[in-house]
């Protein structure tokens, strides 16, 4: 139940990456620094979190991305 987020700085920025159930709740925190430019790879261990779609908000370069994903086990 792990899988790998990418993503890809053109401007050092800060970065917050967030994992949210599909109630809105906050379920886990991935990053929250600041990061030089350059290509990035973070991984989700999901292990603890039962199957299901959640949402990845990515916040950086003052924008926010959200992407779904869905957990199986």
């Amino acid at each position: 139940p792990t899988t790998t987020l990418k993503y890809d700085l053109d401007i050092q920025s800060d970065v917050n990456i967030n994992i949210y159930d599909l109630n809105g709740r906050l379920i886990e925190t991935l990053i929250s620094q600041n990061q030089a430019p350059g290509y990035y790879e973070i991984d989700w261990n999901g292990s603890k979190h039962s199957s299901g779609i959640y949402l990845v908000q990515y916040i950086f370069n003052n924008s926010k991305y959200n992407r779904k994903i869905t957990l199986l086990k």
